[in-house]
């Protein structure tokens, strides 16, 4: 983003990004000089969590950012999150990440897959009924790939086992489902 070409008045008030550690005015709503939101400037806080960022407002100069603050539809996961992307479940992300290999799906498409299942409520997550979550809604990178997770189990759930190895297939159904615990020190449990 453009920096902005706002200058603090006096005694403003000032918060700290939650990624960089920097300082920036506190233009939240109902913080502005004037007293009143002002929809020039861009979003400050994740919708979920609430945390503050500069990402949208000059954009983070923080090395590692991957962008801290941004629409759901626009967060970059970086591919390496593919390997615990289902329940933190090495073994489950595997199936998924070979999945999307054969069918040359990467991980923005992926995302986007899941969103337009989420905007039309056919797939829910963590944070979508508490926080009317969307494609559109402004969040921070943590809270963007907890709920990614959760649409990606969904979507690897959708898989037709038709189209997943035998390997992926033979195995047992679990009972307690994605809420199994013994998954997470024994990946190979069980399928979901």
């Amino acid at each position: 983003p453009t920096p902005s070409p706002y200058t603090c008045y006096p005694g403003s008030p000032h918060i700290i990004c939650t990624c960089c550690r920097e300082y920036m005015p506190d233009r939240r709503p109902g913080i502005t000089s004037t007293g009143t939101a002002s929809s020039a400037v861009p979003p400050l806080t994740c919708s979920v969590c609430s945390r503050v960022f500069c990402h949208l407002y000059w954009g983070c100069q923080r090395s590692d950012c991957n962008g801290c603050l941004n629409q759901f539809k626009d967060m970059k996961f970086v591919d390496g999150c593919l390997t615990t992307l289902i329940n933190n479940n090495n073994c489950e992300s595997e199936i998924l990440k070979n999945y999307l290999a054969g069918k040359n799906i990467g991980v923005d498409e992926l995302l986007q897959k899941c969103l337009e299942k989420l905007d039309v409520k056919a797939y829910t997550s963590i944070d979508s009924t508490r926080h009317n979550l969307t494609s559109t809604s402004v969040i921070c990178y943590r809270c963007g790939l907890r709920n990614f997770q959760d649409l990606a189990y969904q979507y690897r759930r959708d898989i037709p086992a038709d189209e997943l190895p035998a390997s992926a297939t033979s195995k047992p159904d679990c009972y307690w489902g994605k809420n199994c615990r013994t998954q997470k020190n024994k990946p190979h449990h069980a399928r979901y």
